[in-house]
């Protein structure tokens, strides 16, 4: 998931460095500033120079900034999908914080750390599929944060409890739990609504997951409910174009089911309004279009959009097996098998 977005990034004023030592805060400095250049574009060169900064807090015994360099290759690592690196980071990481727990607990902020580093395996063992161990994490962060002991650092602390809740709703929803995610779904809206009440983007974002939820349900109006709300204020705010995109593509599913061609007319329109030429979600539009027509029972305009579909899905994975084309032909199955061509379909 794109949460693993870096919800720990440091400047130089957190670290720990000595400040008799000039020469060390200045060589820090100077890494950081490079390493923020690559962040969310090259990977590599983000891990080097946060490398360069382990080196030298190692050198310096500074255990902490030593940390928190660990801390923020974990959420680059899993901004890229680089599990592998995060397998490893967070091992190192880990033993760290067991190695130096004297000194770190003697820390004001010894509880932030403790949070970030089982957020970091939570995420990390959400993405390997190992949802057990991976709620063990995300539950023991919720219980530290939910009542904290301590304010400092309470808005990262928050930060870390809404994308602990969002996680458990994701794999309650994976599991077809959907009470069980709902309920996290809402605590994470209460929450945002709490103590981020100008955050309205987190908040929408979590009304989309929640309508997700709705409709995996079956309950397609209450699910466009809050898809609409979150859509509507994504077109008032120049939200972002995929964002914009997929949740009109899930309102035009969610008419559709309910039977209700005209309203998925209307989102369709709009879909296709929001897409630049040559956005690679063409695919997407055309794969809702294909179905809109097919519920109209207009077969040659269903093949037509489905094929345009295929096509862009087809180029998108060049002709390699990937799920995307796989369901590409399984609409056309579908759609043979409405018209009763079971042999074509």
């Amino acid at each position: 998931m794109k949460q693993l977005l870096l919800i720990l990034v440091f400047s130089l004023g957190i670290f720990s460095a000595r400040s008799q030592d000039t020469t060390y805060t200045k060589k820090v400095d100077s890494l950081t500033q490079l390493a923020y250049q690559y962040l969310y574009t090259v990977k590599d060169s983000a891990f080097y120079y946060f490398d360069e900064i382990s080196k030298l807090a190692r050198q310096e015994e500074d255990w902490k900034s030593l940390l928190e360099t660990g801390i923020s290759v974990n959420r680059i690592a899993g901004y890229h999908y680089d599990l592998e690196k995060m397998r490893v980071n967070i091992a190192a990481m880990d033993t760290l914080f067991t190695q130096k727990s004297s000194y770190f607990e003697a820390l004001p902020d010894y509880h932030f750390y403790q949070n970030s580093l089982l957020y970091d395996k939570g995420a990390y063992y959400f993405e390997v599929d190992n949802l057990k161990r991976s709620r063990d994490f995300f539950e023991q962060l919720i219980s530290n944060t939910e009542n904290p002991s301590d304010t400092l650092f309470l808005a990262e602390q928050n930060d870390l409890l809404s994308t602990a809740y969002s996680f458990m709703a994701k794999m309650y929803a994976n599991e077809s739990k959907y009470d069980l995610a709902k309920q996290y779904y809402n605590r994470n809206i209460r929450l945002i609504s709490e103590v981020k009440p100008d955050d309205l983007s987190s908040l929408h974002i979590n009304y989309s997951l929640l309508a997700e939820v709705f409709s995996n349900e079956g309950a397609y109006a209450r699910s466009n409910d809050y898809f609409t709300r979150a859509l509507n204020y994504y077109l008032q705010n120049n939200g972002n174009t995929n964002t914009k995109v997929s949740i009109a593509q899930n309102i035009i599913k969610n008419h559709l089911n309910l039977s209700q061609p005209d309203s998925a007319q209307h989102y369709l329109s709009l879909m296709r309004q929001q897409l630049p030429e040559n956005h690679p979600f063409w695919n997407r539009y055309y794969a809702i279009e294909g179905d809109f027509y097919a519920k109209k029972a207009d077969r040659t305009t269903a093949e037509q959009s489905l094929k345009q579909s295929l096509e862009l899905y087809q180029l998108k994975w060049q002709d390699k097996k990937h799920e995307e084309v796989a369901l590409a032909h399984n609409k056309f199955g579908l759609l043979f098998l409405e018209a009763d061509e079971p042999e074509e379909a």
